[in-house]
């Protein structure tokens, strides 16, 4: 969230103020550090967190996140980065790689089956996009951030539409990377093909 949200109500649930949390994060010099502070908003108990931001970024050098989890602030953290993979899966089938805004369904049925293929197609993509993914090249930007040139999503779905152009051969590649191991996951003993 923005610098600055919440502060009122922070300030107004007594204990340390805004500015002194933020003064602590800031004077850190640990990446990961973290603060925070709980008030209620509405109704709701929630905690603040700041973390100092460990990408050394001097745009933001504060992370500040809002939560409603009565956790510690490292685990908040942790939530918030598993919650962000699921808005890159989110963001690579809305816009960037299958483009589901630009189709206009107006059937709930058909909406979810299509939503159901492309979540499939995403995993699929993101598997096959992991294989050998460690030999894919770092770009280093001017900012400092560094950055896989391609992300495994990306790599796999350019793989497999490359690799299986013919309909019959994609399906019995999503035969082998889906059934077949869900047969071998319940039955240790079984080969794959």
């Amino acid at each position: 969230m923005k610098r600055g949200a919440y502060k009122k109500w922070v300030n107004e649930a007594g204990g340390k103020r805004y500015s002194a949390l933020e003064h602590k994060i800031s004077r850190s010099r640990s990446a990961g550090k973290t603060v925070f502070k709980d008030f209620e908003l509405s109704g709701l108990k929630v905690r603040l967190v700041m973390a100092k931001n460990h990408k050394n970024s001097q745009k933001e050098p504060i992370i500040y996140l809002l939560s409603s989890l009565p956790t510690s602030a490292k685990h908040i953290i942790k939530q918030y980065r598993l919650r962000w993979s699921i808005e890159t899966c989110f963001k690579n089938m809305k816009s960037s790689g299958f483009q589901l805004e630009k189709i206009n369904l107006e059937c709930p049925g058909k909406a979810r089956l299509l939503v159901a293929i492309v979540v499939l197609a995403y995993t699929l993509s993101v598997i096959e996009g992991l294989k050998g993914y460690a030999k894919v090249k770092v770009k280093k930007y001017s900012n400092g951030n560094i950055y896989k040139e391609i992300s495994a999503f990306r790599k796999g779905i350019e793989r497999i539409t490359l690799k299986y152009e013919d309909f019959k051969k994609f399906c019995r590649y999503v035969f082998r990377e889906i059934f077949m191991k869900i047969s071998a996951y319940r039955n240790p003993d079984a080969i794959f093909v």
